[in-house]
Order: C-alpha cells, then sequence, then structure tokens
C-alpha cells in the first residue's frame, strides 16, 4: 500500500514493512516514530524501513470509512500528532492543514490504533512563527482553520496555530457519524459534548479558537 511520504509491505500475517521516503531531509520526523513492536530499523537509499508486529495498516481515510474513533483511539490520535506537530516546530517547520489522506493508521497485536503524520509535501519552513502560503489549496476542504479559509489571494501566511485548529477539527471529525456537522467555536459544546467534560474534551476546546494565538495543543 502506497501513502503520502511512503508504502507498507505485508511480509506475513503479523509483521509489515513501513517505508518512509527523503531520510536525508525527515531524518528528524522519521526517527521519532513510535511503533509498540519493532522487529528492524533499516536504512537504505534515502530511505528508512520499519519491520513491525501489527495486524493493520492503513491511511485514516481507509479507517474512518468502516470506523469511528474510540475515546481511547481520540486520545491517542490527539497526543501523537501531537507530539509529531511539536517535533515539526523544533527544526522549524510546519503544516497549514490537516487531511485525512495525510495520516496512516496501525492497529497493533494489543488492538491500540497508533496514528502517524506521514504527508511530507504539506512540511514548510517556519519563519519567526508564521508559515508562507504559495500554493493553490481546496477552499472546500473540511479540515481548513478560518484564517486558511479567508486567504483570497497568494501568496499570503498564517501563523504555525493554523495546524493546531486543524487537528482539532480532524480529531473531531473521527468520532462524528455526521460527517456534515459544523465544527467551530460556537458550535463546538453542543458537537462534542458526548464526549462529557473530560481531559479530551477540554483539549480539543482549547484548539478550535477562532483567534489563533489562543490555541494551545495540551493534554490536561
Amino acid at each position: 500500500m502506497r501513502f503520502a511520504g511512503g508504502e507498507s509491505n505485508k511480509k506475513s500475517f503479523d509483521t509489515f514493512n513501513l517505508t518512509f521516503h527523503h531520510y536525508d531531509k525527515y531524518g528528524y520526523l522519521w526517527d521519532n516514530l513510535y511503533f509498540t513492536d519493532i522487529v528492524k530499523k533499516q536504512k537504505t537509499n534515502n530511505k528508512i524501513t520499519y519491520t513491525i508486529k501489527a495486524k493493520e495498516v492503513n491511511t485514516l481515510d481507509t479507517f474512518l470509512k468502516n470506523n469511528y474513533f474510540s475515546y481511547g483511539d481520540g486520545i491517542l490520535f490527539f497526543n501523537m500528532i501531537t507530539q509529531q506537530l511539536f517535533t515539526l516546530d523544533k527544526n522549524n517547520c510546519g503544516i497549514l492543514f490537516f487531511d485525512v489522506n495525510d495520516i496512516i493508521v496501525v492497529k497493533d497485536n494489543f488492538e491500540n490504533n497508533l496514528f502517524y503524520f506521514t504527508n511530507i509535501e504539506k512540511i514548510i519552513p517556519k519563519k519567526n512563527n508564521f508559515l508562507d502560503v504559495i500554493t493553490p489549496f481546496d477552499k472546500k476542504n473540511f479540515f481548513l482553520s478560518p484564517e486558511m479559509k479567508n486567504i483570497n489571494n497568494l501568496p499570503n501566511k498564517v501563523t504555525k496555530y493554523s495546524s493546531c485548529y486543524s487537528l482539532g477539527i480532524l480529531t473531531i471529525y473521527g468520532f462524528l457519524k455526521d460527517k456534515q456537522k459544523t465544527i467551530n467555536e460556537n458550535t463546538f459544546d453542543k458537537t462534542i459534548g458526548f464526549l462529557g467534560l473530560n481531559k479530551l474534551f477540554y483539549s480539543l476546546k482549547r484548539t478550535i479558537k477562532d483567534i489563533p494565538k489562543e490555541r494551545k495543543l495540551l493534554y490536561i
């Protein structure tokens, strides 16, 4: 299976090779991936391959066509992708927004769904906490921040907090049976109230803020 940034190959009923591209440029991202059961890790031809024990590997798009997030999925998804955003930030990079084809899902042998951002084509340099928007994008994308939706000409720029909003929307989207529901700061409590007043609820609420600098990626 090919995915954005690499490919997976099933070697046996419980063993997969996951190969990630452009190790020279994105080694800092690939070296920080966490897997439950790693058999081998090998670098060849500017790629890195993890041989892992797992039950399934899918894109998030495929996963969500057949599943909804459990509460545990939501926690793992939010925290694992948050950590990858922190890794990008430490390396003076960021992304503008997420989509369901940017992420892969690995179901380990303990029935945990683990989530990894892999779409390196979306990684762009950060300049004074701003990201340049120079490439046309689909303004109908469900996971755009308000400031991305408001862009009417290129080039432009947004703060690094655009991805924070997008991650919050995508996490909520994973729980919803009705994928057409409107998700924003004003509808948040009604849309996601089924989670209850817990850490994940408040973590997501901190991401869905109209004012970029008020957003926080924090699970407490």
